[in-house]
C-alpha cells in the first residue's frame, strides 16, 4: 500500500467517525447543518472518495479542511490521523511538532529510496510502532 492509498483509507475512516459527531450525527430535514458545517462534510467526503484526483484542488481542500478543524471543531481534531497533517503539507504543518515532520520526512525519504517500501510497513517502522 502506497502513501496515497493509506492515507484515503483514513479520510474514509475519518468520514465514518465525523458523521457520528455533533453538530453532523444530528443532523435532519427539520435541523440542518450551518452552511459552514455543510461544506466542512462536503469538503471531507470529496477528499475521502477513492476517485477524487489528488491534485492541487485536493490539497488546499485537505489544509482547509484540517485548518477547519483545529479553528473550529475541536472534538474533531483529536480524531484527524497525525498522517493526514503531514500529507496536506502547507498550513497544516504548524500543528505539527518538529519531532514528528522529522519522522514524517524520514518517511518520505525511506519510501522514495525504495519502490517497493510498503507505506504501512515502513510507517510502523520509523514510528515505532513494532
Amino acid at each position: 500500500m502506497n502513501q496515497k492509498q493509506y492515507c484515503t483509507q483514513q479520510l474514509q475512516s475519518l468520514a465514518q467517525e465525523v458523521s457520528k459527531q455533533a453538530p453532523f450525527a444530528d443532523a435532519s430535514e427539520t435541523l440542518p447543518l450551518s452552511e459552514s458545517d455543510q461544506r466542512f462534510i462536503d469538503t471531507l467526503q470529496f477528499l475521502a472518495d477513492e476517485q477524487t484526483t489528488h491534485d492541487e484542488e485536493f490539497f488546499q481542500k485537505g489544509q482547509w479542511l484540517i485548518g477547519q478543524c483545529v479553528a473550529n471543531q475541536a472534538h474533531v481534531t483529536a480524531l484527524i490521523p497525525r498522517d493526514l497533517f503531514w500529507y496536506f503539507g502547507g498550513d497544516c504543518l504548524h500543528f505539527m511538532p518538529d519531532e514528528e515532520i522529522s519522522q514524517f520526512q524520514q518517511l518520505d525519504e525511506a519510501c522514495h529510496a525504495s519502490d517497493n517500501s510498503d507505506y504501512q510497513e515502513e510507517r510502523a517502522r520509523i514510528l515505532g510502532l513494532h
